[in-house]
């Protein structure tokens, strides 16, 4: 074999290693591109399950916390409402117990004021004793849940209290009983304490009424029906 042939076997045997070394690296490439795939795809899948195994427990937890404030504003909003609604009943019986401890002080000292208006089978002393009464009754109702009125019926119904401790100290001067010894001795003194008792019942008269409208209508507005 002469040297050009040895040259010529030489480039035969070298191109054949470099087309299989290319062949190797080519195949090599590919397998590992093949399992770069299957490896990044695989990441990805888990990658994609791990989001959405944290999404559902962030909506879980989302859910549960929504659910615990929701039943936590129900929980607040039904002891709100029922603490409204209680001292809504509260309010409406103490109006209606003002009122009607009103209503008696305007009965009664009309006819205790009157010698034209009595009451049928009671006595002076009695319809008076029932004056006293109801104003001490409003005494004990009034003070403790003034709160329940504006500062403006508040001051009225002041008033109309500082008043008729005044109204009932000045019934007392006189001997309530028109036959009473005082009066047989000195007819004077019974006329002026005619007089008295007139004023008095003209002076409170209007200023029963209007604490009767004002209630009644605080009344009605609680109700709804006005």
């Amino acid at each position: 074999m002469g040297w050009e042939e040895v040259v010529k076997f030489s480039l035969a045997v070298f191109s054949a290693a470099v087309s299989i070394s290319a062949a190797v690296a080519w195949l090599t490439k590919k397998l590992f591109s093949s399992w770069f795939d299957k490896s990044l795809e695989k990441y990805k899948a888990k990658l994609n399950g791990d989001i959405e195994t944290h999404r559902a427990c962030l909506k879980r937890d989302a859910d549960e916390y929504q659910a615990r404030i929701s039943f936590e504003l129900s929980r607040i909003d039904n002891e709100r409402s029922f603490r409204f609604s209680k001292l809504h009943e509260e309010r409406l019986e103490v109006i209606k117990s003002m009122y009607g401890s009103i209503s008696c002080i305007g009965v009664y000292l009309e006819s205790t004021l009157s010698v034209l208006h009595r009451l049928d089978d009671m006595s002076i002393e009695e319809m008076f004793s029932n004056v006293v009464d109801s104003y001490n009754e409003l005494l004990k109702v009034y003070p403790r849940n003034g709160l329940f009125f504006s500062p403006e019926l508040c001051a009225l119904i002041d008033d109309f209290l500082a008043k008729m401790r005044q109204a009932i100290r000045a019934i007392q001067v006189y001997p309530l009983d028109v036959e009473h010894a005082t009066y047989i001795n000195n007819p004077l003194i019974l006329g002026t304490r005619h007089e008295m008792l007139e004023g008095v019942r003209g002076k409170y008269r209007d200023e029963i009424k209007v604490l009767q409208e004002r209630l009644a209508g605080e009344f009605r507005e609680l109700l709804g029906v006005n």
